[in-house]
This record gives structure tokens, C-alpha cells and sequence, in this order.
């Protein structure tokens, strides 16, 4: 009797979790409908392992008709991961210069700020794209990094702005206005020595919201402008708040011509910094195939709740 009340309550839960995992799983590919619906895409390997685990747990119980739910559940979630990791041809450049560009939304409520400094020297990186950069602690935190002189900070109009800062020089460098007021993207070029690198940072809208959701889509389709008309190695980093697994993401690297940094199923993920199964990867790496990717990670927190990226790039060198 023991054993078959056990059975029942673990039966119960097993259909109410698969209920949960196949309902969401179902309105995530309905993305493009609603922007409610498109943050279940968000949390797609979630969802799959979830069926899988959801499957084990009908098959233990030997519960027919539950294990074909989530078996069904786990071939959907399968079937659209597939579509957006699927390979592409790489990129391999036989004489690429290295570069390391890290993005970092360090959190307007960071909470210690001191450390910033010492933390993205520690990185070593040739330019570092900052989101989240409260315009009154600017002054402190670029007073220790003196091995970054070059500097453009004329997007960084309020706590969500961005800032760009460099080991060297910066050629060129605007604002682009993403059809959003007081949210515009920066961008310079980067010189070496022998190489040049088209570098855009970017801080997109917080989707929780219709308006929002439809203003960062916006930002998004400009974006993909952009870097249409980008004739050397550009290279697109910064806080999307969206995820590769988002049809809308999936729609401005299709026109922009560029493609995902981040390859394959295992990618380091960003968001929230604080360990949960539940963590995503929002901070992205776009790149046109004048860039190679070497390796992409994801650093310490630093005070945030996101993780920084560390991007290992090569560009092709300038003849």
C-alpha cells in the first residue's frame, strides 16, 4: 500500500511538471505571436532537459502515456534547438591577428564598484565594451585603467548606456541611433598595427512588455542595418537581452550577414550571475566572416548580476 501511494503521488507530479514543460515548450513555438510566448524560447535546453528528465521519470514508473508526452516535448525542444545550432561552414583565417574583446553589463546597482578597475585589467583585453555604466563613477573606474587611453563615451547617456575603451586607437567612433530615444549603440574602429576591427556595443531593451519587446525587435532590425554596411571585420557584442533560441535573434543574424559567435549546444551562459539551473545566455558575440572565433567565456561577476564575455577573435589582416 506504501509502495502504490508512492507511486501515485510520483505519477501525480510527473504529470502536473509535463504539463508545465509541454505547455511551455508548445507557446515558445508560437514565439512570433506574442512576446509572452517568446520568452519561453529563452530557456529551450531547460525545457528539453526537463522532458528527458520527465520521460526517465514515466518510464521508472511505467506510465505509457506520459513518457509519449514527453518524449514528444523532448523532439520538439530537440527539433528547434537543431534549426539554430545546426553547423555552419567555419571561418578559419591562416594569418589572423588575435584580438580579445570582453563585453561586461557591470549593473548600474553594482555592488563594488572599487573592484571594477583591478577586475578588467585582469582580463587583458584589447577593447572592452561596457553596459550599465553609472555616468558619475566613470570618472573613478577609467582612472584605473590607464592602459586603456582611448576612450568613447558619448553613448553612455545614463545608467544603461554603453562605453567602449580601447588599448588602442580609435579611428573612428559615433552613436547609432537604434529608433530608441537615449538608447543608442556605440561604434568605432579599432587600428593595430595591421589589422582594423569594426566594433559595436550595444545595450537593447528589456523584453517584459509589449512595447518594450517591440522596441528591442527594433533596435535589433537596426542593428542589422549596421552590419550590412560593414566592409571589413566587424564584430557585434553587448547585452541583447535575447537569447540565440528567440526567433527574432535568429531573424537579425539572417539580415545581417553575420553570424553567432557562440557554436554548438555547450555555450557559456550570462544571465543571472547568481548559480541557477535556470541561467541564459543574453550577452552575445556577432561576428562577419572576416572574423574567426577562437574561444568565447564567461568571467567572474564582479559585483553584477550578469557575467562578463571574453571573446578570442582573429581578424584578417590588413595587405
Amino acid at each position: 500500500m506504501a509502495e502504490e501511494g508512492w507511486r501515485r503521488i510520483a505519477r501525480s507530479a510527473t504529470c502536473v511538471a509535463l504539463t508545465i514543460l509541454v505547455a511551455a515548450t508548445s507557446l515558445s513555438a508560437a514565439a512570433r505571436a506574442w512576446w509572452v510566448f517568446d520568452l519561453f524560447t529563452h530557456f529551450r535546453p531547460q525545457l528539453a532537459l526537463g522532458c528527458l528528465l520527465a520521460c526517465v521519470a514515466a518510464g521508472l514508473l511505467r506510465a505509457r502515456a506520459l513518457a509519449c508526452w514527453a518524449v514528444a516535448g523532448l523532439g520538439l525542444n530537440v527539433f528547434l534547438m537543431a534549426s539554430v545550432i545546426w553547423p555552419s561552414p567555419p571561418v578559419t583565417l591562416a594569418d589572423g591577428r588575435p584580438v580579445r574583446v570582453v563585453s561586461f553589463n557591470v549593473a548600474f546597482f553594482n555592488r563594488d564598484f572599487a573592484a571594477l578597475g583591478p577586475f578588467l585589467e585582469s582580463l587583458h583585453a584589447d577593447a572592452i565594451a561596457l553596459q550599465e555604466m553609472p555616468p558619475g563613477r566613470l570618472p573613478a573606474l577609467l582612472a584605473d585603467l590607464p592602459d586603456y587611453p582611448h576612450r568613447f563615451l558619448d553613448a553612455n547617456l545614463d545608467q544603461y548606456g554603453v562605453v567602449v575603451i580601447s588599448r588602442w586607437p580609435l579611428v573612428e567612433r559615433h552613436s547609432v541611433e537604434l529608433g530608441v530615444p537615449g538608447r543608442p549603440a556605440a561604434r568605432v574602429t579599432v587600428e593595430f598595427p595591421d589589422a582594423r576591427l569594426d566594433l559595436t556595443a550595444v545595450h537593447l531593451m528589456w523584453p517584459l512588455g509589449a512595447e518594450v519587446s517591440r522596441q528591442r525587435d527594433a533596435q535589433m532590425l537596426a542593428l542589422a542595418r549596421v552590419a550590412r554596411n560593414c566592409k571589413s571585420a566587424c564584430v557585434m557584442v553587448g547585452d541583447f537581452n535575447v537569447t540565440r533560441w528567440s526567433p527574432h535573434f535568429q531573424d537579425l543574424l539572417r539580415d545581417s550577414g553575420l553570424r553567432d559567435c557562440a557554436q554548438g549546444l555547450f555555450v557559456p551562459p550570462t544571465w543571472p550571475s547568481w548559480p541557477l539551473p535556470l541561467r541564459i545566455r543574453i550577452d552575445q558575440c556577432l561576428a562577419n566572416r572576416a572574423v574567426e572565433v577562437d574561444r568565447l567565456a564567461a568571467g567572474p561577476a564582479a559585483g553584477s548580476d550578469h557575467l562578463a564575455t571574453i571573446n578570442e577573435l582573429r581578424i584578417a589582416k590588413q595587405r
